[in-house]
């Protein structure tokens, strides 16, 4: 049983269009059961791929009852001595990521000014139950915290 023959495009667009529908049905279903949860929610947009990938293959194209089907996507062996590349990639695109924001100026964080507002003093501490942090105030009056104008003092890490 096949169905209908679809050029890669048409397929691509297909899919498109489907994931963008599923993702505003899951946003309309986290609005509508006030779904706070973020992890919850997330879990729910990340699974809209997935699910139209089982759409495509099932209904529309109707690739998924037939063993060929499933090997365009890949799902006919497991294909472990490629797994490495699959976990190294992420995790060295990550370190590399956080080093470069680390080494520049770019790691700012700020403070309302309405929380700085009710402190005189030029540096004030937020502690949290992991760390504490000490906050500077820029040139403009803002409090910015950065590796070079903030002590990081872990607790408990």
């Amino acid at each position: 049983m096949t169905g209908p023959q679809l050029t890669d495009t048409s397929k691509a667009t297909v899919f498109t269009v489907i994931v963008l529908l599923l993702a505003v049905a899951m946003a309309a279903s986290i609005r509508l059961f006030s779904i706070t949860s973020g992890s919850l929610s997330t879990a729910l947009y990340m699974v809209t791929p997935a699910l139209t990938a089982l759409i495509m293959m099932l209904v529309v194209t109707r690739d998924g009852f037939s063993k060929e089907g499933w090997k365009t996507l890949g799902l006919h062996r497991l294909g472990i001595k490629a797994w490495w590349i699959a976990i190294v990639a992420p995790a060295l695109v990550g370190v590399v990521a956080t080093a470069i924001v680390w080494a520049t100026p770019s790691l700012r964080s700020s403070c309302p000014t309405t929380l700085v507002s009710k402190y005189s003093t030029s540096l004030y501490s937020s502690s949290s139950s992991r760390s504490r942090f000490l906050w500077a105030r820029n040139s403009d009056g803002e409090a910015t915290c950065s590796p070079s104008s903030c002590l990081w003092v872990g607790r408990g890490l």
